[in-house]
């Protein structure tokens, strides 16, 4: 098969494979966060159960992919309440930069748009159930708004890019999580 751009046969991360339908829950990789000094910080400051934050806006920054240098991309997102029931979240409070592939100058129509994340197609290798968007040296993020009052959240699912092997570099690999403007993990 035809290498990722940029990246090397010698040079290729170790990723996640695609999504499997057939497979089980047990074959499916798990991360965890893992809290940066500031994050370990502010972890102080949390509540007593050390688990749920409240805010209103969670940003995700996009710091790299698993080996695509032009593009990045996730299938879903799912943010869950301090009771672990998922939020209810609306496309229209979503925001990214850049916004999706139809910000670049003469392209348009691509379907790989911001709501696709919230349409619950996660488990899939259909390219119209996720979104994708340029890497942009400057930053690239994702942010999302809870609702009009502080609201808690205990855990976040996230389903990286997922259209083929080839493609699955453009999944997210290294992600920044900010409540409020303030780093959490």
């Amino acid at each position: 098969g035809e290498e990722p751009l940029g990246v090397g046969a010698s040079q290729q991360p170790e990723r996640p494979g695609t999504a499997d339908l057939t497979g089980s829950e047990e074959d499916r990789p798990r991360t965890c966060a893992i809290l940066s000094p500031l994050a370990k910080q502010t972890a102080r400051e949390a509540p007593s159960d050390g688990c749920a934050r409240s805010g209103r806006v969670l940003k995700l920054q996009l710091l790299s992919t698993w080996g695509d240098m032009y593009y990045v991309g996730l299938t879903g997102i799912q943010i869950l309440s301090a009771s672990g029931s998922p939020l209810s979240l609306s496309p229209s409070g979503m925001d990214a930069h850049p916004r999706d592939l139809n910000c670049i100058t003469g392209y348009h129509g691509d379907p790989r748009t911001l709501d696709k994340l919230l349409d619950e197609q996660n488990q899939t290798t259909e390219d119209c159930h996720m979104w994708l968007t340029p890497l942009d040296p400057e930053g690239t993020w994702l942010s999302v708004e809870l609702g009009n009052e502080p609201v808690s959240v205990s855990a976040m699912i996230i389903w990286n890019y997922n259209k083929s092997m080839d493609d699955s570099y453009r999944g997210v690999k290294h992600i920044r999580v900010l409540l409020d403007d303030v780093e959490i993990s």
